[in-house]
């Protein structure tokens, strides 16, 4: 995970916990969030992939 935290900080996706050692992370609350729930539930509606 380390390798991306910059990352999914940079992208709003996370953001850093104050004052936690070691350093923690929560899901952060923007607009990017809300987009990545929307696209989860709207997938999780259209259900399983059909080959």
């Amino acid at each position: 995970m380390s390798n991306y935290i910059d990352l999914l900080l940079e992208a709003d996706v996370v953001e850093e916990v104050p004052n936690t050692s070691p350093r923690r992370y929560r899901v952060a609350q923007s607009e990017v969030v809300e987009e990545l729930f929307a696209l989860n539930t709207a997938l999780n509606a259209a259900g399983p992939a059909q080959n």
